[in-house]
């Protein structure tokens, strides 16, 4: 009788420490980070991929940030030369017009600093193109 009753204990201590166990380790972040875990959503992953092709191997501007809701669509670019804020908006628009009824797109220098000048353009199909910057 004793014997069962140590084994049932030591049963039940396993399967608490168990439990503990699992849920300590189901709220910790991966161990590394890659592609799908490195903070970009989906819809920036994807608005990447309809970027032009590069000489080389650093594309003139990334996708950092993208949110749409109700038919708009609001983007942050870091350009490596942000004066062509324009040209970088029109090559966006025009892969994904058709979708949206509202893009806002706001582009910045690469690794730029708080008081960067941020260039906007924002496009409406009845408005078209509109700059702006801050």
């Amino acid at each position: 009788m004793v014997a069962r009753l140590f084994i049932v204990g030591v049963a039940w201590l396993a399967a608490v420490v168990l439990f503990a166990a699992l849920l300590e380790w189901s709220g910790s972040p991966p161990a590394y980070l890659d592609a799908r875990h490195d903070g970009v959503t989906g819809l920036a992953r994807s608005l990447n991929g309809l970027r032009p092709p590069s000489a080389g191997n650093r594309h003139a501007w990334t996708v950092t940030k993208a949110t749409s809701a109700l038919h708009s669509l609001v983007v942050e670019i870091e350009a490596i030369d942000p004066t062509q804020a324009r040209r970088i908006a029109e090559h966006l628009v025009a892969q994904v017009h058709g979708s949206y009824d509202q893009v806002l797109i706001y582009v910045q220098p690469v690794d730029a600093a708080d008081d960067a000048f941020i260039h906007r353009i924002e496009w409406t199909p009845r408005g078209g193109y509109l700059a702006s910057g801050f």
